[in-house]
């Protein structure tokens, strides 16, 4: 824990903008604590006495780190001190605020709904007051800057989409989509969502990802289930037979990450 200096600084840094610093340890309780008020850590610090998240996301150094964005995928690990300043403020721009700055009475419920991450009507109640003639010009700034921020939000979200699309990740994609389709619910960004679904939907490629991705979860779910290492590396062949079948999707990568975590552990 002799980096705590450098995520003291990250975390008073990036905090305020979203970012989320978690430190894990296999330190007694007791240690923790005197560890904490000696360094003055602002950060949270959780115990993973049986070292489960360094099995998870297949990482035996100490120390080490990873980097997690929105959806929950590893974008980066390695040493914390090798993780910039620039990686987290590329992360960041993913991170936008739900709340709005003060706006006229008229754009009140407006702003209620965006703040409820109610964008579609949102932007309907924005809509409307710019399509009245008659409303006066401080209702349709302010309701063009509730419309800026929906659009905001909306286009960060589906360039969230392309990204993952580009790197096939075809699960996370859609589990996006359907988010978009929900949140903007009644505006072109939730027919844009439904229709760039049906799209990757109609994929081989995403078809085979998707279903590949569907069956990892199953065995990731059982091999959760099993407590011993030993238990854990007669497992392993149900691991093997998936890569093989699924070669060249990102979840066979999940699985040999787990194969190698496996084979790392003790008896």
């Amino acid at each position: 824990m002799g980096l705590a200096p450098h995520l003291v600084e990250i975390h008073e840094k990036y905090g305020p903008q979203g970012f989320v610093v978690l430190a894990l340890t296999s330190d007694p309780k007791s240690t923790l604590e005197k560890f904490i008020k000696d360094k003055g850590i602002t950060y949270r610090i959780g115990v993973d006495d049986k070292r489960e998240a360094a099995q998870a996301y297949s990482g035996n150094s100490i120390p080490r780190s990873w980097l997690v964005d929105t959806e929950g995928t590893v974008v980066w690990n390695g040493h914390p001190a090798s993780l910039t300043e620039s990686m987290i403020e590329e992360q960041l721009k993913n991170v936008l605020d739900t709340k709005l700055r003060d706006v006229v009475p008229a754009l009140a419920p407006a702003k209620a709904d965006f703040e409820k991450k109610k964008f579609g009507d949102a932007w309907g109640k924005a809509q409307k007051v710019l399509a009245n003639e008659k409303a006066p010009e401080a209702d349709k700034a302010d309701a063009q800057y509730v419309a800026d921020e929906v659009t905001k939000r909306a286009e960060t979200a589906l360039a969230v989409v392309e990204q993952k699309v580009s790197t096939r990740q075809f699960p996370k994609a859609i589990q996006k989509l359907k988010e978009i389709a929900l949140l903007f619910k009644g505006t072109e960004w939730e027919k844009a969502a439904s229709g760039k679904r049906k799209t990757i939907e109609a994929d081989p490629d995403a078809k085979k990802e998707l279903e590949a991705q569907g069956l990892l979860e199953k065995l990731l779910a059982q091999e959760k289930g099993i407590k011993k290492a030993k238990d854990k590396k007669k497992f392993l062949s149900n691991y093997l037979t998936f890569v093989k079948k699924y070669e060249g999707t990102q979840a066979a990568a999940q699985a040999q990450a787990r194969i190698e975590a496996i084979n790392q552990m003790g008896d």
